[in-house]
């Protein structure tokens, strides 16, 4: 039962990453003729582009995969608590663990990609692959402000440490109040 709901959970997870990597994309606006852009995109449309009909763009933001996402991430939940418990979860539960998981799952992505991008900056790799101008796409806007508060020393950049820092603990305040709120 436990490796069920770990695949299920897998799955849902990756499923409404894609939905929250196309907000974050499109956010900070990433270039959309990139592969890896163009990949997500194609596996995004079939909810997203319906539910842009109905839900407008605001301020630069594409809030119908935002939507999207949230609409995946309610339908993980229930299947995961269906099959744990037998029986759909209550509105309000829904609602909160919806919005921290994906609020956690933001975190998480920014995690995985300041980490590959720290990888790779050992690497020196060539910065028109598709991949690292996606991971710097991601990543900058996170890391530029972190740097003007602590510039590069003698050619060590701790920005993403800091970074690092700063989710891990909001990602700790976030799962000490989903507990107090259940």
């Amino acid at each position: 039962m436990n490796a069920l709901i770990f695949i299920l959970n897998f799955a849902g997870q990756l499923l409404v990453g894609l939905f929250i990597v196309r907000f974050l994309l499109q956010l900070h606006r990433a270039d959309f003729h990139n592969p890896v852009s163009q990949a997500v995109v194609s596996l995004t449309n079939p909810l997203v582009m319906p539910l842009r009909k109905f839900i407008p763009g605001f301020k630069g933001m594409d809030m119908a995969s935002l939507f999207a996402a949230l609409i995946m991430q309610v339908l993980v939940i229930i299947v995961l608590v269906v099959v744990q418990v037998g029986s759909v979860p209550g509105v309000r539960y829904l609602i909160v663990q919806s919005v921290f998981g994906l609020i956690s799952l933001v975190l998480g992505l920014y995690t995985i990609t300041i980490f590959l991008r720290v990888i790779l900056s050992w690497v020196n790799p060539d910065p028109r692959n598709p991949i690292v101008s996606i991971l710097y796409s991601l990543t900058e806007p996170i890391l530029a402000p972190a740097r003007r508060f602590i510039p590069p020393l003698g050619g060590l950049d701790l920005s993403p440490l800091i970074v690092l820092v700063l989710i891990q603990a909001l990602s700790i305040l976030i799962t000490s109040d989903i507990r107090t709120l259940f």
